[in-house]
């Protein structure tokens, strides 16, 4: 009965972790057939947004 709402966690709570979950997964599985077929990390796209927190985000190299 865990797919059951309680009043601690609504069917939409339930809904997303177990949405969550699953693109997880999906991302495993890509992850281990790249590392499978030898393929190279892909190049991160990663952008910057000045003024948030006060600092830049930068890339990881």
């Amino acid at each position: 009965m865990a797919d059951q709402p309680t009043s601690q966690h609504p069917q939409w709570l339930l809904d997303l972790d177990a949405e969550i979950a699953a693109e997880d997964r999906e991302d495993a599985r890509a992850e281990e057939e790249r590392l499978r077929l030898g393929l190279p990390e892909p190049e991160r796209d990663v952008r910057t947004f000045e003024g948030w927190a006060g600092t830049a985000v930068t890339p990881r190299d």
